[in-house]
């Protein structure tokens, strides 16, 4: 009777261990579909739909750094500033490596000329990707800014 009782209870755990993997796989697999449909209509100039998309997603999924920075880089492609700041920095605050995430905070403190942000995120940039051409350039950016103000 107790080797029953050991083998229900080793069987229910494992159907949980089971049914939870399964959840976490299907939970990803959507995530990442709505995540390629709203990249898909940000390159086709569908920044509104992204957007759309996207803040569904960040609802659903809010400890995921990929939603956000999407949904970040549609509202800058959008010129929604302030919305794609705060996304990215909901971003950071989920995954602060996340380099892609970060080159967008640069590109939206060296819009707002806020130098001084702009380049602690390029530091970081340069540290991780020392020869990316891109990041030496607004690297420079950020100097200029800052030498004029």
């Amino acid at each position: 009777m107790r080797i029953v009782f050991r083998m229900l209870r080793s069987t229910t755990v494992l159907f949980k261990i089971i049914f939870l993997f399964l959840f976490v796989v299907i939970s990803v697999m959507a995530q990442d579909g709505e995540i390629k449909d709203a990249r898909s209509k940000i390159n086709n100039g569908d920044t509104k739909g992204a957007i759309e998309l996207l803040v569904k997603a960040a609802k659903e999924y809010p400890k995921t750094a990929e939603v956000h920075y999407w949904l970040g880089m549609a509202y800058y492609k959008n010129s929604q500033i302030n919305e794609a700041l705060i996304s990215a920095l909901t971003a950071f605050a989920v995954k602060p490596k996340h380099l892609l995430n970060r080159n967008l905070l640069l590109d939206i403190y060296l819009n707002e000329e806020r130098f001084a942000e702009a380049k602690k995120e390029a530091d970081f940039l340069l540290n991780e990707s020392p020869k990316d051409l891109n990041v030496r350039l607004k690297n420079a950016e950020c100097q200029i800014g800052l030498n004029q103000f």
